[in-house]
């Protein structure tokens, strides 16, 4: 299905600030400015469960509990999804956004400690600079295209 839109949040960590209603306003702002996708919200293990009652009353979308889902469920929807947005702190997710082939945009958070650089933080700018992700500073509207998906390990079978 050409018209999936994919939201996956990840929640508190040593990294970012998290803010519910932050990160709920940019969601909100993402589903808004692209009502023709399907949209899936999906939370992770760390998203607080002070974020639920903000994800139940979404104006555009889906709210999909990781808990109520099946086990192939995220996989699934990956591959049909066009647009994955990903909070910045879930450096797992947004990589298999990357691998699954959609054009992917990251909702920013701030840095715990904004002085100091981390990889995450280094990650992020060095996929941006790249073409590889879309920030949400940028814009709720996805600048970037879909790249084919990767498989590494087909990438790594040619190097050998």
């Amino acid at each position: 299905d050409a018209n999936v839109g994919l939201v996956l949040l990840g929640g508190v960590n040593r990294h970012f600030e998290w803010s519910d209603d932050e990160v709920f306003q940019q969601l909100e702002q993402v589903t808004r400015a692209n009502p023709e996708l399907d949209w899936t919200i999906c939370d992770s293990r760390r998203t607080p469960s002070s974020m639920y009652s903000l994800l139940n009353n979404l104006s555009e979308g889906v709210f999909t509990r990781w808990q109520d889902s099946a086990s192939d469920f995220l996989e699934k929807r990956l591959s049909a999804a066009t647009q994955v947005w990903v909070t910045a702190d879930s450096v797992s997710m947004l990589y298999e956004a990357l691998s699954a082939g959609a054009s992917v945009g990251v909702i920013e958070l701030p840095l715990k400690q904004p002085k100091r650089s981390n990889k995450l933080a280094r990650g992020l700018l060095q996929l941006r600079e790249s073409g590889q992700i879309h920030l949400s500073h940028e814009g709720p509207r996805m600048t970037v295209k879909a790249e084919p998906p990767t498989t590494e390990s087909r990438r790594c079978a040619d190097i050998v």
